[in-house]
């Protein structure tokens, strides 16, 4: 029992010179790893241990390793050793917050007008529904047409990155002579791309010719709707 006591006490004592470190308050502190002022509080204070799943928190907000807490290790010689100063930590937000857009249909998306402007959700959402796990913004497609059957249906929500680096067997929202069109892509060989979309259509290009399509985004997760 002394044993215990004493591991919890110095973990406490580690969460509070960290957090002193940075400047931060409670609150603040907390904030930056989804936790309650209260709860820090009493991490500090002893009443409640310091649980592995908050060290773990700690060591992806600020880069000091579970070594730091699980050791005698000081303060001074885990940021050393870890290669972080406490400004690096201050100008983070929240760690797990991303933004998000929502739109009616490919077009909005196209000309960038979102029915519902940039909102926040936890990354840890995002990563169980879609399996997303990039701090990226990302783009939520409500399809209001069936241009792009059987891939994606009227109704159907496709989970879209705003990025052009595809990689093998991505389906992507492309531009290709005037038209928007959902394409899988492949690498087809050396410098060469396969673009395979409904109706059976399929692009090859080579070369310089790969830039005729513009990739405007990437399909992340689809989720369909029976309408």
């Amino acid at each position: 029992m002394r044993t215990k006591q004493i591991d919890k006490y110095n973990k406490a004592e580690k969460l509070r010179n960290l957090r002193l470190s940075y400047g931060l308050s409670q609150k603040e502190f907390g904030q930056k790893l989804g936790l309650t002022r209260e709860l820090i509080a009493s991490y500090e204070l002893g009443h409640n241990p310091v649980s592995l799943s908050t060290i773990l928190k700690i060591s992806q907000v600020t880069g000091i390793g579970r070594e730091y807490f699980e050791s005698e290790m000081s303060l001074q010689e885990a940021l050393k050793k870890y290669e972080i100063t406490p400004i690096d930590m201050i100008q983070t937000g929240d760690f797990d917050d991303i933004g998000f857009f929502v739109y009616e249909g490919i077009m909005s998306y196209i000309n960038n007008e979102p029915i519902k402007q940039k909102m926040t959700l936890k990354l840890r959402f995002l990563t169980l529904l879609f399996g997303l796990d990039t701090k990226a913004d990302h783009h939520f497609i409500k399809l209001t047409d069936s241009a792009n059957e059987p891939y994606a249906k009227r109704g159907d929500i496709l989970a879209v990155l705003k990025d052009d680096k595809a990689v093998n067997g991505d389906f992507v929202i492309a531009r290709f002579q005037q038209n928007h069109i959902i394409f899988q892509y492949f690498i087809a060989g050396l410098d060469e791309a396969l673009f395979k979309g409904n109706n059976d259509i399929e692009i090859k290009l080579k070369g310089k010719e790969i830039e005729q399509i513009e990739i405007l985004g990437i399909i992340k997760q689809k989720i369909s709707i029976s309408m």
